[in-house]
């Protein structure tokens, strides 16, 4: 697991042994990359926009109406624009947050900016990609006597995909299985359970 995390680090060692720089945490931006961050939207959302590179901050510029940011100097670079971080970030939130996700995706689609969707519990479940990866399992809970969705088993292999069996036990439920393994006697256990501290013997 580790390694799948380190290999998203991009430049943190090379950062270090190269110049000595440790980055600590940052948020959804990059120290001198701008703008490439989560940024609020008019429905309550958040979307990712990475648009660092010169080309594509001009095509965000333009799809935001505001193609002049493109053209001045303390925007025009990403060396500039690095350097002015928050004030870029405030720009395009200021942009984000009166439209909702569904205008802004389309409007970066079209500029060829790219974009994603923060994705949360209700666009997970309602998510069609999601549900085509079988990744929203539902298995039943007999003491909430329904249903309750979970993700589903990763890695998903395609001769052995896995399935989830249960939706796991009630609390306590092999409390007595757990002492008895630890050499507590059954009467040591049953002391325990009239003393309220563990749930009933059988």
């Amino acid at each position: 697991m580790y390694e799948a995390v380190f290999a998203l680090t991009e430049s943190l060692v090379s950062d270090y042994e190269l110049t000595g720089y440790v980055r600590s945490r940052s948020g959804g931006g990059l120290p001198g990359v701008a703008p490439s961050n989560a940024y609020p939207t008019a429905d309550g959302r958040m979307v990712m926009i990475a648009a660092n590179s010169d080309p594509i901050f001009t095509r965000l510029a333009t799809a935001m109406g505001r193609p002049e940011l493109a053209a001045d100097e303390r925007h025009a670079t990403h060396v500039a624009r690095g350097a002015r971080m928050d004030e870029v970030d405030a720009l395009v939130a200021s942009w984000t947050s009166t439209l909702d996700f569904d205008t802004i995706g389309t409007a970066l689609a079209e500029a060829a900016v790219p974009h994603g969707l923060i994705y949360r519990a209700p666009d997970m479940l309602d998510d069609p990609q999601y549900a085509a990866r079988g990744m929203i399992q539902r298995v039943h809970d007999a003491v909430l006597g329904r249903d309750v969705p979970m993700p589903g088993v990763v890695p998903r292999l395609s001769r052995t995909p896995g399935h989830i069996r249960w939706a796991g036990p009630d609390i306590g439920a092999h409390t007595h299985e757990v002492l008895a393994e630890a050499g507590l006697t059954p009467e040591e256990r049953e002391a325990l359970a009239d003393q309220g501290i563990t749930p009933p013997l059988g």
